[in-house]
């Protein structure tokens, strides 16, 4: 019975702890009322779904990253959880129309990319294509990495113009990697099934 209760305690207390991560995360606090019901929202079905945030390019490029970072193996993965869908609702529930414009940015920069490798557009590209582009940001040194943070870290107003694409990218890549991840760590399946300690 003891150990019952450690495990709902545990459970809350994971849940609780993600939900301040994502306030900060984003930049201000947010009532976890206020957070609990943007996530209540985002339960709809799959095939009915209309993004409130996202643009067709953009739910298009989230499929493609949420399966790159959490596949589904032997647990669930990120496409089955419908977490493109839970970082639309954070998205437009938390994210003020400034920091929207920039996330937006980023998206279109990649976009971009891809279409400068591969000479076609995201949506007729490949999964694999995909995944060679969002590499190019990640597989980088130790001392890039370092400068990649510091550049994250650095007001947007202060950066200069020559950075200000760079900033969006990696802006954009680490809030969504985020994001996801705090979707998986808060599915109630997830909690109740895989993160038992």
């Amino acid at each position: 019975m003891q150990s019952m209760q450690l495990k709902k305690q545990t459970s809350k207390m994971n849940r609780r702890n993600a939900l301040k991560t994502i306030s900060n995360v984003l930049g201000y606090t947010i009532a976890a009322p206020t957070l609990l019901g943007i996530l209540g929202a985002c339960t709809g079905e799959k095939k009915s779904w209309k993004a409130q945030f996202l643009n067709d390019n953009e739910k298009y490029m989230l499929g493609y990253m949420v399966d790159i970072i959490l596949p589904s193996t032997d647990t669930p993965g990120a496409l089955e959880l419908n977490l493109v869908q839970f970082i639309d609702c954070i998205l437009k529930g938390t994210v003020d129309d400034i920091h929207l414009k920039r996330i937006r940015q980023g998206s279109t920069k990649i976009t971009q990319d891809f279409e400068k490798s591969f000479g076609k557009t995201l949506q007729t590209g490949t999964k694999n294509e995909f995944q060679q582009v969002i590499s190019s940001y990640f597989d980088i040194s130790k001392k890039e990495e370092e400068a990649v943070f510091s550049l994250l870290n650095t007001p947007f107003d202060k950066v200069p113009f020559h950075e200000k694409s760079r900033f969006v990218i990696y802006q954009f890549l680490t809030l969504i990697r985020t994001l996801i991840l705090l979707g998986y760590c808060t599915d109630q399946s997830i909690q109740e099934n895989e993160l038992v300690y």
